[in-house]
């Protein structure tokens, strides 16, 4: 019973650690890796402040496609994110111009970005794991499952 006790208890503590951290790779000056080619090349690990969750971007440039993971804005990903699903017919129950009014917002955040072919941010610890298109369909799945929280943006286990 002891031994269960431990292990229940680690495996909280290892969930809570892990719980604000994204895997980061990308073009801007926080990163030393760079946008990679291959997703699963991205493994550097970053703490993201309490107001961020994690987001994986697939860009194409010129034909030539690149991903870039990692902490960003809660806000702009809420809408990002319920925007995406949105986009692909999933009922989120949630109003995107409310969001933004509510926090004194007229510009939808998510049109910065032109080059992007699929951008999506998630909530749980190190869920940027893959490429955008697997980490949105992982999301899609628990969005139409009704097991997906809009405002943490983590999956309901």
């Amino acid at each position: 019973m002891l031994i269960c006790t431990f292990f229940s208890s680690f495996l909280l503590l290892f969930k809570n650690t892990l719980s604000n951290q994204c895997y980061h790779c990308g073009d801007d000056e926080d990163s030393k890796q760079g946008a990679v080619y291959d997703p699963m090349l991205c493994r550097k690990i970053k703490s993201c402040a309490d107001d961020e969750v994690c987001r994986v971007t697939t860009l194409n440039t010129a034909g030539v496609f690149t991903y870039e993971s990692g902490c960003n804005q809660k806000l702009q990903c809420q809408i990002l994110t319920i925007a995406t699903l949105q986009s692909e017919n999933i009922d989120t129950g949630v109003d995107v111009a409310s969001i933004l009014a509510s926090a004194g917002k007229r510009d939808n955040p998510t049109r910065k970005r032109q080059q992007s072919i699929c951008d999506i941010c998630c909530g749980d610890g190190l869920c940027n794991d893959s490429d955008c298109e697997s980490v949105k369909i992982r999301i899609m799945q628990f969005a139409n499952a009704t097991r997906f929280n809009y405002t943490t943006l983590k999956l309901i286990r």
